[in-house]
């Protein structure tokens, strides 16, 4: 039974990364029905609601006081309402290929920011899994730079300031795990982007003084579809799942994990989206999923438990 225990937490993120790595995807298919902030703003309608039941069967203790809800601020801007809006506009311009690959540097950025902001341990091995990882992510960009168009340039900037989202969202969340438990944290942060997305997109539609955009594509089964895997999967699944894992395991592991999601988001581009594929792209690919192998099969992985077990229970 122990043993489950302690590898549920990486069959969490295996299938974090499944989720992350078909997002993509499904990013790409929801911009084909409604608008970025209209998206944003639906997606995490259902994510809150999924909270809300997920609450109500639950009963977590839910009780913020002002300073939680001020101290707890810097994690909801940063993720997931920064993190998606770099995400979705750089979508706009990079292939859904291209957006998975660049996000698969995050474990180098997460290494940097876990060893200088919370005194996170780095064992030998997690640098050569990063190298590793980060050298199939050097031969992808390289290609991709020469290839490049200037639409193409801009989208992968944004998404490139999205990984370093991602990347301190992962090691403040681990530091923020210490005095909050994770459904809190979920919680909140699911809470804020819905109040500020819908906002943004209501807002927006005032303005201009129409409505029908924002409700026309809820008419259709296939945006339905995606939307369901936005909110329900990508969104509150995904946060859920982080917060948990960040609560049980160490902060490069966790980022290391989310290497995996690249080689999902080439499958499933060339599957569903039929986007063209390279050999550095195959090549690129198995290089992350070997450095994501060193860092997390190494013996070294026990004794980091171990190490972060001991500092959760003192």
């Amino acid at each position: 039974m122990a043993t489950k225990l302690k590898l549920l937490p990486y069959i969490l993120l295996l299938i974090h990364s499944v989720i992350i790595g078909l997002s993509y995807i499904f990013v790409k298919l929801s911009m084909q029905y409604a608008e970025t902030f209209d998206v944003l703003a639906q997606r995490f309608s259902l994510a809150f609601l999924c909270c809300a039941i997920y609450n109500l069967l639950r009963r977590p203790d839910m009780r913020f006081t002002r300073r939680d809800l001020i101290r707890l601020l810097p994690l909801g801007l940063l993720y997931p309402i920064s993190f998606f809006l770099l995400q979705i506009f750089g979508l706009r311009y990079a292939s859904a290929m291209q957006t998975g690959l660049v996000t698969s540097v995050a474990p180098v950025i997460t290494l940097i920011f876990a060893r200088y902001l919370i005194q996170e341990p780095i064992r030998r091995r997690q640098v050569i899994g990063v190298l590793v990882a980060v050298a199939g992510v050097v031969l992808l960009q390289l290609m991709n730079l020469s290839q490049a168009e200037v639409g193409e340039s801009v989208g992968f900037l944004l998404v490139f300031l999205s990984v370093f989202v991602m990347s301190l969202n992962i090691v403040l969340t681990r530091a923020y795990t210490k005095d909050y438990s994770w459904e809190k944290i979920t919680t909140y942060i699911i809470t804020l982007s819905w109040l500020v997305f819908n906002a943004i997109a209501l807002g927006r539609h005032l303005v201009l003084g129409e409505w029908g955009s924002f409700f026309w594509p809820l008419l259709s089964p296939e945006y339905l579809l995606v939307l369901a895997f936005l909110g329900i999967l990508s969104s509150f699944g995904t946060s859920l799942i982080t917060a948990y894992a960040l609560s049980q395991v160490a902060s490069v592991p966790v980022a290391v994990f989310a290497s995996f999601s690249p080689l999902v988001t080439i499958i499933s581009s060339i599957w569903i989206l039929r986007e063209p594929v390279g050999w550095y792209h195959l090549v690129g690919g198995l290089m992350i999923t070997l450095g994501a192998l060193i860092t997390n099969l190494s013996k070294a992985k026990r004794s980091t438990d171990g190490l972060h077990e001991r500092n959760l229970s003192g």
